[in-house]
Parts: C-alpha cells; structure tokens; sequence
C-alpha cells in the first residue's frame, strides 16, 4: 500500500486498531525520511571538469509526510478516546510532539490540548464526522 493510501485509510477509518496501524507504518516512513535527508544517493563518479556541471537531484516528494503522520496521529488518538483507551490516545498524542520542528503549529496546538484535557480529566467529546 503506497502512503498516500495508507493516510487515507488511516483518516477514513472509524476502527482505532486499523488507524493505528496506518500511524505505525507513516510514523515509520516520516523518520526514515528524516534520518535519508542530506543523502545524496549514489554518485557517479565523473571527471572534474565534467563534475561541476551536475547537480544533485532535487528531493521529489509531493507530500509532507510528517503533517501526514501528525493527521493520521490525531485521528488515532481520537478514536482512541472514543473508545475508552486512554493510555493509547496519550501515546498517539504524544507522538505528534516527537515529530519534525517544521511541523504546522496546528497539530502541535492540537496534541497538546488534547494532553491538556486528559491530564485535567475532562471528558472529552470527540466529534467524528
């Protein structure tokens, strides 16, 4: 299954344990491409008057896969509270927090208001659309 298909289904889905699979497996994908950033891929070696007119291929990624991940984490994490499943909404928020710094201010606002409110014990009301 490509990501885009696993964030898809992991959005789509009303079952914590298959959304929570999806989070895995993006979360998986988001910090391989975190560790793989700066690598350059296989160089060909080439002379040096010739080397100084190539350039390194961009990166082709259409996507951000850590807002991807952070959505995915979200979602779980509702889904996990819907369900009763404190400990497992915790970690699925918590995740998000772990993610890359050039992360959207908004699913950090949204973990941690979501912490917030389970820390205090509030009932939380999760609309589900």
């Amino acid at each position: 299954m490509s990501l885009w298909e696993t964030y898809s289904d992991c959005k789509l889905s009303s079952d914590f344990n298959r959304a929570s699979i999806g989070m895995k497996q993006l979360s998986s994908a988001a910090s391989l491409s975190q560790q793989n950033e700066g690598y350059d891929g296989f160089v060909l070696p080439l002379p040096t008057q010739l080397e100084q007119l190539v350039s390194n291929p961009a990166n082709r990624l259409a996507v951000d896969l850590h807002a991807m991940t952070a959505a995915c984490s979200l979602h779980t994490g509702q889904l996990a509270l819907h369900e009763g499943q404190v400990d497992e909404a915790r970690q699925a928020f918590t995740s998000i927090l772990t993610l890359n710094q050039n992360l959207s201010p908004y699913y950090i606002l949204q973990a941690k208001r979501f912490l917030t409110e389970l820390e205090r014990g509030i009932d939380i009301a999760v609309k589900t659309p």
